[in-house]
């Protein structure tokens, strides 16, 4: 009787403990006091879901560099970035250091000789890049360059900078203006992240248009992959100047450039890419001493695909009031 007493005993303590420490963590106590911890509570729960759902809230995650994201997906914003690292180490023949490039075709004072090349380290690029979207229509993309252009270049470029609108509608193609590549040609539209070489090829430093300040539609049209089979692009920009760091290929005037792309053949990542551009350009040069105007120029020149390297090729200034550019594209990809 004892024994079962004692134990008795210590189960009737264990429930009323139990019932002190559940009134203490549910409130127990008068109805009243229950009531209202319940509302207390119901009130805390609210206010966190409301906060978790509000646009207010943002979370960062890292995907090709740091983003942040609001809970409703309506504000995106990223910051990234690039450094690339250029080395040259060349042997440059005679023959070629005493060679001349002329300014002006056929005027030996315009000239100046190749020289010998020197080996050098260059920082190639330094890039930050900031970008954004708002209620997944609106986009920006401010990217600079701290690299100076290479070359001993200092200060800072401005590369693309823009913004843009896209998914409009049905039928209704994205609009983008600012700074950024005339759309013309696959080698220039392929990021520098992803080129097989560190540079652009010749071809395409001599004679492709690179940044210019405009406009531009563009439009894709996707299958049921959501993969781009065709896409266009049309646009009016005022190309000032080349950006591919040589030459310059016509200052002044406007510049109607488009593209057309479409993959004939695609399945699981293998590929045949076709595409074809065009680009109708006018030159304007600039008022001399007196008022007068001169006879506006446009000049072809590149370097190797070495940025370090100096110019080694020039048409010279050829008098000229505007340039038709025509270009094809092909690309077939199998396995890896």
């Amino acid at each position: 009787m004892d024994s079962f007493a004692k134990r008795a005993g210590r189960c009737a303590a264990g429930i009323a403990a139990l019932q002190v420490v559940g009134g203490l963590a549910l409130g127990q106590g008068t109805e009243e006091e229950k009531l209202k911890q319940e509302a207390t509570l119901k009130d805390r729960v609210d206010a966190l879901e409301k906060k978790l759902n509000s646009p207010d809230t943002m979370r960062a995650y890292w995907k090709n560099g740091l983003k942040f994201e609001s809970a409703d997906k309506n504000f995106t914003f990223g910051v990234g970035g690039r450094v690339h690292f250029e080395a040259l180490f060349n042997d440059t023949e005679r023959d070629l250091e005493n060679s001349r490039i002329y300014a002006t075709p056929g005027n030996a004072g315009t000239s100046t000789l190749i020289g010998g090349q020197t080996n050098g380290f260059e920082i190639r690029r330094a890039r930050i890049n900031l970008n954004g979207k708002a209620y997944q229509h609106c986009e920006f993309v401010m990217q600079y360059d701290f690299a100076g252009g290479g070359n001993g270049g200092n200060g800072t470029q401005m590369k693309d900078v823009y913004v843009g609108f896209y998914d409009l509608g049905a039928w209704m193609p994205d609009i983008r203006g600012g700074q950024f590549y005339e759309p013309f040609g696959l080698d220039q539209m392929t990021s520098d992240n992803d080129m097989a070489m560190i540079e652009f090829a010749a071809p395409t430093n001599t004679f492709l248009p690179g940044r210019s300040v405009g406009f531009v539609l563009r439009e894709q049209m996707k299958d049921e992959a959501k993969v781009d089979r065709v896409t266009g692009a049309l646009g009016v920009f005022r190309p000032d100047s080349g950006d591919n760091g040589v030459g310059v290929k016509g200052t002044g005037g406007y510049a109607f450039t488009g593209r057309v792309t479409g993959l004939p053949w695609y399945h699981e990542g293998d590929l045949v890419h076709l595409g074809a551009a065009a680009s109708m350009r006018s030159f304007a040069a600039a008022p001399t001493t007196g008022g007068a105007t001169a006879t506006p120029t446009v000049t072809f020149s590149s370097n190797p695909e070495a940025h370090l390297m100096s110019t080694l090729i020039s048409t010279g200034a050829i008098p000229a009031d505007g340039e038709l550019k025509l270009g094809g594209e092909a690309a077939f990809i199998k396995g890896p």
